[in-house]
């Protein structure tokens, strides 16, 4: 059986870096995958794999991570008024707006990013 987690964007937003990392790895540790609304900022990404590499084992083999930014959800901006909405939007929730999707190496065999979506495939 395959569990999901999702994270809205309020919550994630809540929590501290610390808080964010641990509870991605201890989610995936358990096998869960997590889909979080919204798009890890570069200092989350880096203390994320940081902390995986650090509980790598026999065991825990690692995450499989990617993202599609909601530009990337809707195929681009259409116009520049639409891309500095977007910009303004990003800039007020202090993160950029789209979907992350985080699973364990050991049940996750492929994430693959394409236009519009993102697709996984588990073993």
């Amino acid at each position: 059986m395959i569990s999901i987690t999702f994270i809205p964007l309020e919550k994630f937003n809540e929590m501290k870096l610390e808080d964010k990392v641990d509870m991605i790895i201890e989610k995936s540790k358990k096998d869960e995958i997590i889909i979080i609304e919204g798009i890890l900022k570069p200092e989350e990404e880096m203390e994320l794999i940081k902390k995986t590499m650090e509980n790598i084992s026999r065991i825990f083999r690692g995450i499989e991570i990617e993202s599609l930014t909601a530009e990337e959800l809707k195929g681009g901006y259409k116009n520049l008024m639409e891309k500095l909405r977007s910009k303004a939007l990003d800039a007020l929730m202090g993160r950029k707006r789209g979907i992350t999707v985080i699973g364990p190496a050991t049940i996750v065999k492929k994430i693959k990013k394409n236009p519009g979506n993102i697709s996984l495939w588990t073993k």
